[in-house]
């Protein structure tokens, strides 16, 4: 069952029920600032990490020292992370206060090896879903469909997390970390979030939160066979059998963000 923490960052709201709640007794909580290394507490080795508030970020750093993320790990989501393994991804809290569940997988065989070969599917399918959903978005073509793509899955998570349709979500992160999220200059993403509000797919209340127009425009917006003189008479008109593939598209790129 997946967890109901709201998209926000630093939310403290009261965790419903989430993957490891039936190992909760074996973790620990730290809290992490902006910029910690949260993975690097000399665990003894490997761990478990459920992000209880806050927004952590999976990044490898590149040879010209430019950092790329290739996850970002929201309240709710768990991941695993080797202890002292060279090479592995770094994971750094991208928020103020960035709240940790630890669970160390030497503690594990206290709960029976077939609960902890089930708990470590679960952490291993959680990865796997949102790095799928990462390449969905990072798959589009254009940098207006990679950044619609990635605003209209958060929005889907907020709905199916809070069983309401999402009118609003806010940002995670940064612009500099949505743009290397994006493989996206922070320039390129100002633009491309100016040009949506243009197009009315959104509007902004704050910098950082964003009220939903058209969710459905918004997950195709950039399309190849569209171009931008094409988009804004075209998307009103979808028939429900030209709207399926854009539904199923959106639901592969939220499955796990």
């Amino acid at each position: 069952m997946r967890p109901t923490v709201p998209v926000i960052p630093g939310n403290t709201a009261i965790e419903k029920v989430h993957p490891l709640h039936v190992i909760d007794e074996l973790a620990t909580t730290k809290r992490f600032h902006l910029g910690e290394d949260i993975c690097s507490g000399g665990y003894v080795g490997p761990s478990w990490f459920r992000i209880i508030s806050g927004v952590a970020k999976r990044c490898v750093t590149l040879s010209s020292g430019r950092q790329q993320i290739v996850d970002l790990v929201l309240p709710g989501d768990i991941f695993a992370h080797p202890a002292n393994e060279r090479g592995a991804l770094g994971v750094e809290a991208a928020t103020d206060v960035t709240s940790v569940a630890i669970y160390p997988c030497s503690r594990l065989r206290r709960v029976g090896d077939v609960l902890a070969a089930s708990l470590s599917a679960e952490v291993a399918c959680a990865s796997a879903r949102r790095y799928q959903a990462h390449i969905h978005i990072l798959g589009r073509a254009t940098a207006l469909g990679k950044t619609g793509a990635f605003i209209s899955a958060l929005a889907e998570r907020s709905a199916r997390e809070s069983g309401q349709p999402a009118v609003q979500v806010t940002l995670p992160v940064s612009r500099y970390d949505m743009a290397d999220y994006l493989s996206l200059s922070v320039e390129t993403v100002s633009r491309t979030l100016t040009e949506l509000k243009q197009r009315r797919l959104i509007a902004f209340l704050t910098p950082r939160t964003i009220n939903i127009v058209d969710n459905e425009a918004l997950a195709t917006c950039g399309d190849a066979q569209f171009g931008p003189s094409e988009w804004q008479g075209h998307h009103s008109s979808l028939s429900p059998v030209g709207a399926s593939p854009a539904k199923t598209a959106r639901r592969m790129a939220s499955a796990s963000l």
